[in-house]
């Protein structure tokens, strides 16, 4: 299963946290939003974690905003909890939603209480879904002459599988690969917009051609993959 975790600064010193997204097949548009907390302290014991999702669009719907991430968390520990929503049939661009992070203290000199605010940028290709393609359908999306495309280029630092953090971070289905030299990969929003990726890879970098049903979706899902972190 490929899986992207993205870093994001809530403001809380002494704790690291990521976040992943996943689009239900089954409930329609309903986004799963998972958080990771990690306590980054060498001697302090983070309490009573909370996360909650306080703003967001209007165009999305909140679901279950809140969740308990730990009672404790204890020096280098990390712990993870789940949030629900329901998003647009698809994305033109980022959607930013307001949070808050409420701990307490268990040893050390972390305040008793307290609230961090902050917001996570959800990417273009939070709402995209695996969906089933294969390699005949998939030449099909990619010769449509209707098809919009785009670029992004990738410096690989340290990801060990560029390809499987790409399909992780876009939702998307592999439909074939070769090796560790290229793949194709597909995804779908609820609109049933397509989107198709051909991933290259040479040296210590990656480029990434993108084709969409709709044009706005392929430049703005190139912007994230240009600011992802490999």
């Amino acid at each position: 299963k490929n899986e992207y975790w993205t870093s994001v600064s809530c403001g809380a010193k002494g704790l690291r946290m990521e976040f992943k997204s996943l689009v239900s097949t089954s409930k329609k548009q309903q986004l799963k939003l998972a958080v990771r907390i990690r306590n980054k302290s060498s001697k302090d014991t983070f309490s009573n974690l909370e996360f909650s999702i306080t703003g967001a669009p209007s165009d999305w719907k909140l679901k279950s905003a809140n969740t308990q991430i730990a009672a404790s968390l204890a020096p280098g520990a990390s712990e993870e909890g789940v949030v629900s929503l329901v998003g647009p049939a698809s994305m033109g661009g980022p959607a930013s939603i307001t949070c808050a992070l409420k701990y307490g203290k268990g040893s050390g000199l972390v305040p008793e209480e307290a609230t961090a605010n902050f917001d996570i940028a959800l990417p273009t290709t939070t709402m995209l879904m695996p969906n089933p393609m294969d390699m005949s359908g998939f030449a099909g999306i990619c010769g449509n002459g209707m098809m919009a495309g785009a670029s992004a280029r990738i410096k690989v630092k340290s990801a060990s599988d560029p390809v499987g953090a790409i399909a992780g971070f876009t939702h998307a289905r592999i439909v074939e690969r070769e090796s560790k030299k290229a793949a194709s990969l597909y995804a779908q929003f609820p609109s049933g917009d397509h989107v198709a990726l051909l991933v290259k890879l040479k040296d210590k970098s990656v480029t990434i051609d993108i084709k969409a049903s709709v044009a706005a979706h392929a430049r703005a899902i190139a912007a994230d993959l240009t600011n992802m972190a490999l």
